[in-house]
């Protein structure tokens, strides 16, 4: 355990320098390999092997997609109207608060945040909300998709670290985004007047038609017929943003290799090899199956393993590729049983680092949404982790029941 110990302690030195996940992904690799006598050539095989993995490449080419959508429809402004039209037809207020961050959620990006927060800032402008309530429901609302939706790369990587069709997550995980969507309104609408305020400045412009929204969905939908349909996520992804990319950037005149190009992402490569490297690295050692037998011998709980470990790592660093890919190649004995995944402890263990992620300090959504509405942590902090509670408890129960 003393090993595992030290895997563990050069993460939380690595990860505090603020050093990139990659970075400290190789660092710890390389500790591995150091303490269970892997020989250089063995190392430099698994490197190789991890650069030849088809599995890697596959994981590249679905990420890179989803990073040349978000840029898209960042760079095109597909969204603005699409507020506009919803401000128009609700006719209870109120829903449009938590539909403005929920919609930008689909689609991840990097602090992408600070793109709902004025459009939450103008919706709550006549409605009875504190700045920590703009900032719970900016930040709360947006991440409600990450349990399941494929464009979350934090997904997509699970499904390939665990070997698993995409469809077996989503049937598995999708139920969690109504709860925490239930939860969020109920707690923010305990703050709202029942009564609809007069019409801000945001539907002011001429609405467009339901064809235009659906047109500019078109990539979500596509993702939730795929799901239905079982296809292969690199193939789904495909699906929903080339030919989107295509029609787009006709219509707007644009450059579809110039958005490509500026989509790319180094570092998302490097992420992406280290987790792998990693992963391969640990099963040669038998590091992972060591920390299962050492786990049982003093009486651990299984559950507790699987909400403590993604829980830290999410904690400490803030983002779902930590989680996934520092937690679960660890954990990957124990979320199997006779050979087969356990989704039920999958869920647990994909819960835990998400809510570690939501209650971490310098996780960059929750540092741009409470700048941006001048909101004090301390009255942020309790509504998020009473959310993060309840999602857990309702995983743990699935697991023990």
């Amino acid at each position: 355990m003393l090993k595992i110990g030290l895997i563990l302690l050069l993460f939380i030195v690595l990860l505090a320098m603020r050093l990139p996940l990659y970075i400290t992904l190789f660092a710890a690799a390389f500790l591995t390999g150091f303490q269970y006598l892997i020989m250089p050539e063995d190392f430099l095989r698994i490197f190789v092997s991890t650069l030849s993995d088809r599995d890697v490449w596959e994981l590249f080419i679905a990420i890179y997609l989803i990073l040349f959508l978000a840029k898209l429809i960042e760079v095109y402004k597909v969204f603005p109207p699409v507020f506009n039209f919803l401000h128009q037809r609700l006719r209870d207020k109120r829903l449009i608060i938590p539909i403005f961050p929920s919609i930008l959620g689909l689609l991840p990006m990097l602090g992408g945040a600070v793109f709902s927060a004025p459009f939450v800032e103008e919706a709550g402008r006549n409605l009875t909300l504190e700045p920590e309530h703009k900032t719970f429901a900016n930040y709360w609302f947006r991440h409600v998709w990450e349990f399941f939706f494929p464009l979350y790369s934090g997904v997509v990587m699970m499904v390939k670290i665990l070997g698993v069709p995409l469809w077996m997550i989503v049937k598995s995980q999708w139920y969690m985004t109504p709860i925490a969507l239930v939860y969020g309104v109920g707690y923010l609408f305990h703050f709202i007047k029942k009564q609809p305020p007069p019409d801000s400045d945001l539907g002011s412009e001429q609405a467009i038609s339901g064809k235009q929204v659906l047109t500019a969905f078109f990539p979500f939908i596509v993702i939730v017929i795929g799901v239905f349909l079982k296809l292969d996520f690199v193939v789904l992804i495909a699906l929903a943003t080339i030919p989107y990319a295509i029609w787009l950037t006709v219509k707007m005149k644009g450059s579809f290799w110039r958005v490509l190009y500026d989509s790319l992402e180094i570092k998302m490569a490097a992420l992406i090899v280290t987790v792998f490297f990693f992963k391969k690295t640990i099963e040669l050692s038998g590091m992972a199956m060591e920390f299962k037998v050492y786990s049982q011998n003093a009486g651990f709980s299984v559950e507790l393993l699987l909400i403590l470990l993604p829980f830290m790592i999410g904690l400490l660093t803030g983002v779902s590729n930590a989680f996934v890919g520092i937690g679960f190649p660890l954990l990957l004995p124990l979320l199997r049983q006779n050979g087969d995944v356990d989704f039920s402890r999958v869920l647990l263990a994909y819960v835990s680092g998400y809510g570690g992620v939501l209650c971490s300090p310098v996780h960059l959504c929750l540092i741009l949404s409470n700048e941006y509405f001048g909101s004090r942590l301390h009255k942020v902090y309790p509504p998020v982790i009473l959310g993060v509670a309840i999602l857990i408890g309702v995983a743990l129960c699935r697991v023990l029941f």
